[in-house]
C-alpha cells in the first residue's frame, strides 16, 4: 500500500491536482473483491479536501492513474474525516484477507458470502482493513481487522431487506 501511494504521489496528474488542493490528505484505499477476498478491480485512493468538503478519488490504471470527479463524503455521522497513515499498516492485504477468511465462517456460520469490497481506512483512531460482503440471504456481513495487529476489531451483519411481521 505504501508503494501504491508513493507511485501516485510521483504521478504528474496527482502532482498537478495536489498543487490546487495542498491541504488534501489520503483517507482510504478501496477495491472490489470476490467472495474469497481476491481483488476484482484496481485500487482506488480517496483524498479529502477540507476546504471543499469533498473527496477526490484516483484509480490505478495499467499505466498511471485516472482522476474521478470530486464527490460529497459518504458518512453516517458528522465526525471528522480521518487521515489514513499507511505507516501504521503492519498487516499486509494478503494477511488481512486470510484472517477475514478465518473469521467469516466463525462469525456468520449460516451465511454464504458473495462479492464485496475492501477499504483500508482509519475509524475512531484505528487503522483497519474493512471487509464487506453481500450474502445469498441478502445481508451485508462486515469484518474489520486491525491493520497493526491483525486482530478482529469488529464484525456485524446487516439485513438489506426489511422483514414484515
Amino acid at each position: 500500500m505504501k508503494e501504491l501511494i508513493a507511485s501516485l504521489r510521483r504521478d504528474s496528474l496527482f502532482q498537478s491536482w495536489q498543487q490546487q488542493h495542498p491541504e488534501a490528505y489520503c483517507t482510504h484505499l478501496f477495491c472490489q473483491i470476490t467472495s474469497d477476498g481476491t481483488s476484482q478491480s484496481p485500487w482506488e485512493m480517496g483524498f479529502y479536501d477540507h476546504a471543499s468538503g469533498k473527496i477526490t478519488v484516483f484509480a490505478k490504471l495499467l499505466q498511471g492513474f485516472e482522476i474521478k470527479p470530486a464527490d460529497d463524503v459518504f458518512r453516517k455521522d458528522a465526525g471528522p474525516i480521518e487521515k489514513l497513515d499507511v505507516d501504521k499498516v503492519k498487516i499486509s492485504v494478503d494477511q488481512a484477507t486470510a484472517r477475514c477468511r478465518e473469521l467469516i465462517p466463525q462469525k456468520f456460520p449460516q451465511e454464504k458470502v458473495g462479492n464485496g469490497f475492501l477499504i483500508l481506512q482509519t475509524l475512531n483512531g484505528v487503522t483497519v482493513w474493512n471487509f464487506s460482503f453481500i450474502t445469498q440471504s441478502l445481508k451485508f456481513v462486515n469484518v474489520k481487522i486491525d491493520a497493526r495487529s491483525g486482530e478482529e476489531e469488529s464484525s456485524q451483519s446487516i439485513d438489506l431487506v426489511e422483514k414484515k411481521k
